[in-house]
Parts: C-alpha cells; sequence; structure tokens
C-alpha cells in the first residue's frame, strides 16, 4: 500500500536519495525544503514540496498545518555544512527544532517517525559497532544527535509511535562538495592537479551516498524500531578511497600521502556492524 511521507531534509546530499527511493516505490512523497531545486529529475515528478526558510523557524502552529494525514515522517534537515558543522552552535537550534516537530508528530499519533544520527555517537573501538554499544559523542553535533535521538525515544515510547534511528557512516559519492574528502579529489584530479593527504591510514566505513539513500528509505518503510546502523560493514583506509578515486582518473601519482599532518585527535577506526531489517 502506498504510503503518504513527510520528509524534512529531502533535497540534501543524503535526503534527495531517500525521497527518490521513496518515489520510485510508489509512495506520496511531501518535502519541507529551504528552497526550489534549480532543476528537477525525472523522479521528482509528482513530489509535493512545501519551502521555508529554515526549519529552526517553523512554529508549531505550521507543523499542525503541515504534517496531518501523514502515516510517515522521515526527518533529515540538519546543519551538516563541511568543516564547521561539528562544533557549530547551530546544532542545539537544530535539536529543539526536531522536538518541537516531535512533539506535534506525538500529538496527531502519526504512526511511525525516523530520524538521522551519526556514528560519531558512539564512543570508539577496535572492532565493528554494534548497535547497543556505548556511546561517547565528542563534539556538539554527536552530542545534540544522541540527545536528540535518546528524547524521541522517550517521547515516542510513551505515545505509541513507532521510532528508528538511522546512524550513518561515512559517505562519499554523488554530488559531493570540494570541502569533503571525494569531492576535493575530483576537483583536484579533474584539473590534473596535485591532491594534498595525510598519511591516509585511518579507517573508516565508507557507504555510497545513493546506497545510504535507500537503505534509510527502506528502514523507514518497515517495522524496525531502534537504532540502526547505515553503513557497509567494510574497514576501507582512507588511502585506498583515495586510491580507488584516482584510478578512475588514472592518476595515482598526483595523490600526495604525507603532505598534511594527521590530527592527532582523529579516531583511527570507525567501523559498524550493518543493520539488517525488513
Amino acid at each position: 500500500m502506498p504510503r503518504k511521507i513527510f520528509v524534512t531534509g529531502g533535497t540534501g546530499y543524503l535526503g534527495s536519495h531517500v525521497v527518490q527511493h521513496l518515489v520510485e516505490t510508489g509512495h506520496d512523497v511531501t518535502v519541507m525544503t529551504r528552497s526550489h531545486l534549480p532543476t528537477k529529475p525525472v523522479w521528482w515528478l509528482g513530489v509535493k514540496s512545501i519551502q521555508v526558510p529554515d526549519i529552526r523557524e517553523v512554529t508549531t502552529d505550521q507543523w499542525q498545518q503541515f504534517l496531518p494525514h501523514h502515516d510517515l515522517v522521515v526527518h533529515l534537515a540538519w546543519d551538516v555544512e563541511p568543516g564547521k558543522y561539528l562544533h557549530s552552535k547551530t546544532n542545539q537550534e537544530y535539536a529543539d527544532a526536531t522536538l518541537k516537530m516531535a512533539l506535534v508528530v506525538q500529538e496527531l499519533a502519526i504512526p511511525r517517525f525516523v530520524g538521522v544520527g551519526t556514528c560519531l555517537e558512539y564512543r570508539p573501538k577496535n572492532a565493528p559497532l554494534e548497535v547497543d554499544d556505548p556511546v561517547d559523542p565528542s563534539s556538539l553535533y554527536a552530542e545534540c544527535k544522541l540527545n536528540t535521538c535518546n528524547k524521541l525515544r522517550q517521547l515516542f515510547t510513551a505515545s505509541g509511535t513507532q521510532f528508528a534511528w538511522a546512524r550513518v557512516f561515512f559517505l562519499y559519492g554523488g554530488d559531493e562538495k570540494p570541502q569533503r574528502l571525494g569531492g576535493y579529489l575530483h576537483q583536484q584530479l579533474r584539473q590534473a592537479l596535485p591532491v594534498k593527504l595525510t598519511s591516509g591510514i585511518q579507517i573508516r566505513d565508507y557507504l555510497p551516498v545513493d546506497v545510504a539513500g535507500t537503505n534509510i528509505a527502506k528502514l523507514a518503510l518497515s517495522n524496525y524500531c531502534g537504532v540502526a546502523n547505515i553503513c557497509s560493514g567494510n574497514a576501507t583506509t582512507v588511502r585506498e578511497l583515495a586510491e580507488s578515486i584516482a584510478d578512475l582518473y588514472g592518476r595515482r601519482d598526483f595523490l600526495q600521502f604525507g603532505a598534511l599532518p594527521d590530527n592527532p585527535n582523529e579516531i583511527p577506526m570507525i567501523v559498524g556492524r550493518k543493520t539488517e531489517f525488513s
């Protein structure tokens, strides 16, 4: 049965792939967005949109107008500006806006709510991270995500709304900004310019952004409740990812590992145990 789904952040780097899967599987999707897409892909036809200046400015009265008659809310809207978001003061503002929306979801008895968190909520360990592993956020971004998850869990447990929280690991591919690793690599290599990198020994769990979007959409459409890891389950070094992208251009010789110093505070390994849901 087609579902009526409300999505925030549905035109973003990750959110657009979530919406694409929901639309292509026949669901009735409404997207809240800060701006209209300059060019709309074919799959966007039929998607309803509500344009607002910023989700932080949406009032309770507006949420009460926007959300009725939906049976699923997928919430992705957050500040994820590369290079700034980890310690931005806007994180608390987005957390507050999320709770404001969630209170209306509870009031309207919407059956299911899915939020998107981060693997950085976990306490690092030298083994794949499980969904019930200890948490220990080391940035304001991760702390606000974790606090939001806990508040939503309490709120929706009391109301009976199904709740799932997608902890996303490291994304690459798609329309990456040059401030992200993949975007920087493509930008430099397209122009035959050197790519300055750290040692590249850091181990990460990388997942193509379109696959991550599809997995979040499938999580949303399932009956799975609780925390879910959106990851590949594979350990990949930064060096290996960089080399795989350089190979698309046949230019590994442009990669300058060690040109930048390693961050002594950087977590050496972040890999997840992939969550299965249906």
